[in-house]
């Protein structure tokens, strides 16, 4: 049975059968509840006032993903298991605090450079110099290394040890003074198109060296 109610709203007199309406159309229900829920609030993150609800904190849907960025970061930053240093990389941040790890896998590096240049000869191409191991250095042939550790990565030793065959085409042995001489003398601190544009200054056979490995 219907029943003759006031809406709460706009004062209009309405029939209804249930006991719980309170208002003659969805559009009264929708005035009211803003007029009494929707106020001027301050947004938690920057201060600006806005209209929202009980529930709203933010002003826009910016301020709500900046709040959520900085709660991943807490988050990331409870996770983490060594600290952060000002003035420190993530990496040097591990090696302080794994000193003796890092120790066993420079010692490892170290022979696997060792066998490396062993297997080159172990002795410099320019002047011949082989007494002392440490003396000895890998170096591109033609320039390269920039690219080269790029492909396979900075440990360049990890990678050619299991590939001699390859290492024999790409790398050679120089002591440290042939070496810096040639750095400085071909430009190899400098990337691939500077080196082109100055002219690299590589010796004949070298240039030869490059020929036979990229015009194949």
């Amino acid at each position: 049975m219907k029943k003759v109610k006031k809406c709460e709203k706009c004062s209009k007199e309405f029939e209804c059968a249930s006991l719980k309406a309170k208002w003659c159309s969805s559009s009264c229900g929708r005035r009211f509840f803003y007029q009494n829920t929707i106020k001027k609030r301050l947004c938690v993150l920057c201060g600006s006032e806005f209209d929202g609800g009980v529930n709203k904190k933010y002003c826009s849907s910016r301020c709500v993903g900046s709040k959520r960025a900085d709660h991943l970061r807490k988050i990331q930053q409870a996770r983490r298991k060594y600290p952060k240093i000002e003035g420190l990389t993530r990496c040097q941040v591990f090696r302080r605090f794994n000193r003796e790890k890092c120790r066993i896998e420079l010692n490892k590096d170290n022979l696997k450079r060792g066998v490396l240049i062993q297997s080159l000869g172990a002795r410099c191409v320019r002047c011949g110099y082989n007494e002392d191991l440490r003396a000895l250095q890998l170096d591109h042939i033609i320039g390269d290394g920039k690219e080269d550790r790029n492909r396979i990565g900075s440990k360049i030793a990890r990678y050619y040890v299991h590939h001699l065959e390859e290492a024999a085409k790409i790398l050679q042995v120089l002591c440290a003074n042939c070496h810096a001489i040639k750095t400085f003398e071909n430009r190899d601190n400098m990337s691939s198109g500077v080196r082109e544009k100055w002219g690299s200054g590589a010796t004949s056979e070298e240039a030869e060296t490059f020929k036979k490995m990229h015009h194949k």
